[in-house]
């Protein structure tokens, strides 16, 4: 039924208001020395709120797109910002002082270090249950009496991991059909990682706020993005997407990427939305495939100042808008930077009237 809602199994469904305020925390940190295989020593920036026992993300900063790293912290000092994990590195990380940047127009091409817990958990049981992990829905709808009934949630530090549902578009996440009340959702310093399918999907929903979060280790997809309005999206870290085990039969290419903006479905139309300030890395196929922006609008913020390296295969593939009537004229796409993406920086390939 178009405009139906999928329901199912393992879920939290949210048509009313939910709210869930965490400690918030030191979410990120990038590597001071560079690491190589076998150490278990690391130093990142000193001052920071980590402590033994917590779980936290390396990755990578080469063309390996699959060289993350998962790590449980023995000790860190917060003195001299040194960290000691609980097994040895497999791969290399490159890090350096943060002046680095400086050489390369501001980029920083440190490894990135990621928080993976909070004090609020919502933790699937996939090795009781397989791949088939929790997910959690906001959504709109009409109850048996006639009224409505309209969803928001409010996630600021709070950790989702272990959840998704294997080969379907059941994301940890999902706000669909929603966004028509008074209140904004938004998702904010949080984290969702270790996703059997996708981390977030928003879909034909509108005035959502994603910010500071970061979703790690997912499959196919990282974040989709589908018919949005007015949507925020800022300072989110999308990483370790890897392919999803294949079952549709031979000869069929999966639509893979860290971040699908309004691009994986078709017709996909978003209006008014806003992208930035985001690092897509250790990406299958792409780290964003989004759309283009105006021709010679050195304002747009639709897709501004966002970063991907360590790539399959592209930083960004940028698509001619459809929603934009002037994109089969021109489109561009700018403020963009890639590095260590195996097939180039960024890519195009249509065609315009000029």
């Amino acid at each position: 039924m178009v405009g139906a809602v999928e329901t199912g199994s393992k879920q939290i469904v949210n048509t009313g208001r939910m709210e869930m305020f965490g400690m918030n925390r030191d979410r990120d940190a990038r590597l001071e020395i560079s690491v190589y295989n076998g150490s278990d020593i690391a130093y990142v920036e000193a001052g920071l709120d980590w402590m033994a026992g917590e779980e936290i993300y390396f990755a990578p900063t080469n063309h390996q797109y699959e060289h993350s790293e998962y790590k449980t912290i023995v000790q860190y000092e917060s003195s001299t910002g040194k960290l000691v994990v609980d097994t040895p590195f497999e791969h290399y990380h490159f890090g350096e002082a943060a002046t680095h940047k400086d050489a390369y127009g501001g980029l920083d091409q440190r490894g990135e270090v990621r928080l993976l817990n909070r004090n609020i958990r919502i933790v699937g049981d996939q090795e009781t249950e397989g791949e088939w992990g929790c997910n959690i829905l906001t959504t709109d709808r009409t109850d048996f009496g006639g009224n409505q009934r309209k969803g928001y949630a409010k996630f600021d530090s709070v950790e989702v991991a272990k959840c998704s549902q294997k080969n379907t578009f059941k994301a940890a996440i999902r706000f669909e059909n929603t966004g028509t009340n008074s209140e904004q959702s938004f998702i904010k310093n949080s984290v969702v990682h270790d996703s059997e399918a996708w981390s977030l999907y928003i879909s034909n929903s509108r005035d959502i706020q994603v910010e500071s979060s970061d979703f790690i280790g997912s499959k196919q997809v990282g974040v989709n993005l589908r018919s949005i309005t007015n949507c925020r999206i800022n300072d989110i870290f999308v990483a370790d997407v890897r392919s999803r085990v294949n079952e549709a039969g031979d000869n069929f290419v999966d639509k893979e990427a860290c971040v699908a903006y309004c691009s994986f479905f078709e017709p996909n139309r978003c209006q008014g939305n806003t992208f930035t300030n985001s690092i897509a890395a250790g990406c299958v196929y792409s780290g964003f495939v989004a759309p283009g922006h105006t021709c010679d609008d050195d304002s747009s913020e639709l897709f501004r100042n966002n970063v991907a390296h360590s790539s399959q295969r592209t930083g960004a593939h940028i698509y001619p808008d459809p929603a934009n009537p002037t994109s089969a004229t021109c489109y561009q796409g700018s403020h963009f930077s890639a590095y260590k993406c195996r097939e180039g920086g960024i890519t195009t390939m249509y065609n315009t009237r000029e």
